[in-house]
């Protein structure tokens, strides 16, 4: 009972304040963007920024009001029988959408260009996807560039901020989606993970994003002062330079808890311009070239004691951040020209 009210209290809050924003930035919309295009032409910092900043700004909270009302509608159709698998489909389906539209939306309004190399091993599941955390953007990039084109439905780990999300909150309370808390891995949180990746079906794939949160180089820093005194990891940590080194906790728990299931490693660069409210005001993303390497290691590939220890998982990631060195894009630098919207 405890928990249905503070998810109540959560939620009444949560789609107020969604409701009022969107109401305000519609309303406001029109001179806030003669006001903002003045500006750019003025004091410029990329090609008109700080219009592309509210014009996304304004898309991803038009996204989250649909998503909103659409769940709403799933809600109701499916007032009695909410336990079957035509439940789970629509809310997938939402899911999928709400995706694709908040990618291809922040896509066209920073002038994005994308450069895949992988994609096509990923095919068919189960399937384990452990991802780069770099930026706000990269929750949806998985799922907008290779699950939804192989209608793989994600079960996700994901921080438990993010049940301030109306649409995350709703939905992802829906299907089968784990949300742990930020800072060290706990039995409770890990139990989480281990039962996401129980009964897989060929259509189904678990993301997390193993760092934990994204990179800057402060965090990597902290991370280093605390593996280096490890014996067996301190002279692979000291080699990382653009990646946190991956936590132990959530990730093996899926190793160990699924192994049979295929393992995708996503390494993506472009997105480090995304990290902050600051960067798109600033308009980091403007031009970006987007690249995306998808690794497929089969499941009798990985060895046992990977599943074990992370050692494995750490020289992974340490050929993550040499690819990462390859592709000249660490901060935010992989732009191809400044385009006009």
């Amino acid at each position: 009972m405890r928990e249905i009210l503070r998810r109540a209290s959560r939620r009444t809050l949560s789609v107020s304040v969604l409701l009022l924003l969107w109401s305000l930035g519609s309303f406001l919309l029109l001179p806030g963007l003669a006001f903002l295009a003045l500006l750019d032409l003025v004091a410029p910092m990329r090609p008109w920024a700080r219009v592309r900043a509210v014009l996304s700004i304004q898309w991803i909270l038009t996204c989250e009001v649909l998503g909103v009302l659409v769940s709403l509608l799933v809600w109701l159709a499916f007032l009695v029988h909410r336990k079957g698998q035509r439940f789970l489909r629509h809310n997938t389906a939402v899911q999928r959408v709400w995706t694709d539209s908040l990618f291809a939306g922040c896509r066209w309004i920073y002038s994005m260009s994308v450069e895949a190399e992988g994609l096509e091993s990923v095919g068919r599941g189960p399937l384990l996807f452990f991802v780069r955390h770099a930026s706000l953007v990269d929750t949806v990039l998985t799922a907008a560039l290779l699950a939804n084109p192989h209608r793989l439905r994600l079960r996700y780990v994901l921080k438990d901020e993010l049940l301030f999300d109306p649409c995350i909150d709703i939905v992802g309370n829906r299907l089968p989606n784990a949300f742990v808390s930020r800072g060290e891995d706990s039995e409770r949180d890990i139990a989480k993970v281990r039962e996401l990746a129980k009964g897989l079906a060929d259509d189904e794939g678990v993301l997390i994003y193993p760092e934990g949160t994204r990179f800057s180089p402060k965090k990597l820093e902290k991370v280093k002062a605390r593996l280096l005194a490890d014996p067996r990891f301190g002279e692979r940590v000291q080699r990382f330079v653009g990646l946190l080194p991956p936590r132990p906790g959530g990730a093996l728990a899926l190793l160990t808890a699924a192994p049979d299931v295929d393992l995708v490693l996503l390494a993506h660069s472009g997105l480090e311009g995304a990290a902050t409210l600051r960067d798109f005001w600033r308009g980091e993303l403007v031009g970006t070239r987007l690249r995306i390497s998808a690794r497929r290691i089969r499941a009798s590939e990985i060895p046992v004691e990977a599943r074990q220890e992370l050692g494995w998982l750490l020289d992974r990631w340490l050929e993550m951040d040499h690819w990462l060195s390859q592709t000249g894009s660490r901060v935010g630098q992989a732009r191809e020209h400044d385009p006009q919207p």
